[in-house]
């Protein structure tokens, strides 16, 4: 912490933001750590990252966690940004706790990976299938357009079979 003090004494906000970032990869449980890069990305001027490290504070800027679920509308997305390695449940704060759960609820609802954890962003073999709003509007597209060919195909056999009837009656 000396090294980034020193850094924002320095006026070298974006290495103090570096070091940060490689302290908070190393140490996620460590709220106060994330809460100190907000506060750094905020003498920035920069929302959308106060947003994502304040985002497990107890009392975060409404504004900064609005510009970053702005700026990450995925909870998977979300989640990976958040960087956080461990159940929900390791949190060290109730809100962490909560905000943590609810980000894997909704990340768990668009994937349909109701087993779907932290720890699996981490895991480089885990894909996601996502199943987002415009994924069920196009498969509904397509078998609609599926169906209705089938339709057309029936209506086709039996003219057909009509016509033959005719020739045979």
């Amino acid at each position: 912490m000396l090294l980034v003090d020193a850094d924002v004494s320095a006026g070298d906000l974006a290495m103090a933001c570096q070091r940060l970032r490689g302290l908070v990869g190393s140490y996620p449980d460590q709220l106060e750590l994330r809460e100190r890069l907000a506060q750094l990305y905020r003498l920035q001027r920069n929302q959308v990252q106060a947003g994502r490290w304040d985002y497990l504070a107890a009392d975060p800027d409404p504004a900064d966690i609005a510009a970053f679920e702005k700026a990450t509308p995925s909870p998977l997305h979300r989640m990976r940004a958040l960087a956080w390695a461990a159940n929900p449940d390791a949190a060290p704060t109730p809100a962490a706790r909560e905000r943590l759960a609810t980000v894997l609820g909704q990340a768990r609802r668009g994937t349909g990976d109701a087993e779907l954890t932290y720890a699996h962003l981490r895991a480089p073999s885990w894909t996601p299938v996502p199943d987002t709003t415009s994924d069920r509007i196009l498969r509904v597209l397509i078998m609609s357009l599926l169906i209705g060919i089938l339709l057309l195909f029936l209506i086709g056999v039996l003219d057909g079979i009509r016509i033959v009837w005719s020739w045979i009656a």
